[in-house]
């Protein structure tokens, strides 16, 4: 069982080593002020980790569940052994937890510039030393360094980890351990993670490049291993889009194991391949022309669904007249349409555990256009509220993280068939669209950014922390300059023939058969 003065050790060794680890790494350059996008937001996740340290300590559930991850952390570190029901693991837990609170104080005031902490201010370079260089001895011979756990551990932790914080969606979930399969099989999932260095991710990103997309779902790439598939023709490799998500996942297992300790650098560090394609190119804007096609062929595209599709209509103009991603607008709530300042907006939020934004900023209200309103999303959205239904959308089920998912499937089929065949411009044109023609109503970036829910790159601090959100009749403002010059009469028609399809449904269902009008009594 461990007595005090071991597990003093231990913690102690483990802060020692973590400090150190995280000294060296800032050394290179790691996370510096020119080196991250936004120092507020990195400041931020210091104090919230800080802040999760301090409810563990006082919250006996979190104490165990936390405290026994650092706990294990350092047993693992300090190749020591310990039952997780003895005095002493308990023990450990708790100073674990301090410890772990030391050092993200510590990392933190680094951050901030202050090296007065009380872990660096005893580290004085102007101690007097206590022996002449003459009188050095040989450094002993160090000991060979020890392997640290294998791949598939470390990978099934991170894992696990992400999943206790619920960090990953299902499908998220479903692309990471396909990354991660590709990953420990190239390598061999019991290879020692320390086994892995610079060099041999270079070999491996090479050699990822070469892969064909989807290989273990393709026929003739079944049941053989990657060696097998990089020897065979291939016709199409993976994107370099793909390539550099493979390597942000991959780079993200190795940020896990140089926090617990198991290796000093990331290998993965800052490995992605450069773009060909500048940023905004990626995908381009619908013109005028294809905007005015999809919206003259929605009626075509409704009619081929089943029900009255309301979602079919209203969400690619919400998109439009919005520029809210296309999940963000396919897990609106009713409650989510509201009045603020007197303005009707869409609030984009998560206060349910299906619904997802993509950053912090992305959470927000954005003023609801008055073409909508005219054309009657409002009508639309009081009638469903009578209805009692939740969703603004109930055709759309909650499937693989998202509401989007088969939306997502039936307007890339629309738009491939019916609009247009250039392979950049997709359901997110929408999204590009509303953010080039409000760059090109010269409305300042982060009155944009506000509005698409983006943070703002290189902001002061007088904007990033003290700087609210721009007040919602400014946006109202901004958002009621687009005119993308739409029949709205013909909308209209639409919108009102939805209405009268879900009303007439709805008569079919609960009238008796021998009961049932006429069609034209039924409409009256």
């Amino acid at each position: 069982m461990l007595t005090d003065e071991q597990v003093r050790n231990l913690v102690a060794a483990y802060v020692q080593r973590s400090l150190k680890q995280d000294e060296e790494k800032r050394a290179t350059g790691w996370e510096m002020r020119d080196t991250v996008p936004n120092p507020d937001e990195v400041a931020e996740i210091y104090r919230e980790r800080i802040g999760t340290v301090l409810d563990a300590l006082v919250s006996k559930k979190h104490q165990r569940a936390l405290g026994g991850h650092y706990a294990d952390r350092i047993l693992r570190s300090g190749g020591v052994t310990e039952p997780n029901d003895t005095p002493g693991y308990l023990l450990l837990c708790r100073a674990a937890l301090k410890a772990h609170l030391e050092i993200l104080e510590t990392q933190l005031a680094r951050f901030e510039g202050d090296y007065q902490n009380p872990y660096d201010s005893q580290q004085s370079y102007l101690v007097a030393p206590s022996v002449t260089t003459a009188a050095v001895s040989p450094a002993p011979a160090t000991a060979p360094p020890v392997a640290g756990p294998c791949l598939s551990m470390v990978v099934t932790e991170y894992i696990n980890e992400a999943l206790s914080k619920k960090k990953w969606t299902v499908k998220t979930k479903g692309e990471n351990q396909a990354i991660f399969k590709i990953f420990m099989e190239y390598f061999g999932a019991d290879t020692p993670i320390t086994a892995i260095d610079r060099p041999k991710m270079a070999t491996f990103l090479a050699d990822l490049q070469r892969l064909p997309p989807n290989m273990h779902n393709v026929p003739k790439y079944r049941g053989k291993n990657i060696q097998q598939v990089l020897a065979m023709p291939v016709q199409k490799t993976l994107s370099h889009k793909t390539v550099n998500k493979y390597l942000r996942r991959i780079c993200s297992v190795f940020v896990y194991a140089l926090d617990a300790g198991y290796i000093s650098r990331n290998p993965a560090s800052k490995m992605e391949i450069a773009s060909e394609e500048r940023e905004d190119e990626e995908r381009d804007p619908y013109s005028q022309k294809d905007i005015e096609c999809i919206f003259s062929r929605l009626s075509k595209w409704i009619r081929q669904g089943q029900s009255s599709q309301h979602e079919r209509f209203w969400i690619p103009l919400i998109a439009l007249h919005s520029g809210m991603r296309q999940n963000e607008i396919c897990q609106l709530s009713i409650a989510d349409i509201r009045q603020e300042k007197g303005v009707w907006c869409f609030d984009v939020n998560t206060t349910t555990d299906e619904k997802r934004v993509k950053t912090k900023a992305g959470r927000r209200l954005v003023p609801i256009h008055s073409l909508l309103i005219d054309v009657g999303f409002l009508n639309y959205w009081q009638n469903a509220k009578k209805s009692s239904q939740k969703q603004l959308w109930p055709a759309l089920t909650y499937r693989n993280g998202s509401y989007g998912h088969q939306f997502s499937k039936d307007f890339g089929t629309f738009n491939r068939q019916l609009v247009t065949k250039e392979r950049k411009k997709v359901f997110h044109s929408f999204r590009h669209t509303f953010i080039n023609t409000l760059k090109q109503l010269e409305v300042d970036d982060p009155v944009i950014c506000g509005l698409v829910g983006h943070g703002i790159k290189g902001a002061s601090e007088s904007m990033g922390r003290y700087g609210k959100a721009y007040d919602i009749p400014l946006r109202a403002r901004v958002v009621a300059q687009l005119d993308f010059h739409l029949d709205v009469e013909a909308l209209k028609k639409i919108a009102a023939s939805l209405h009268t399809r879900r009303d007439h449904s709805a008569l079919r269902r609960s009238t008796p058969r021998q009961e049932r009008s006429s069609p034209s009594e039924m409409i009256l």
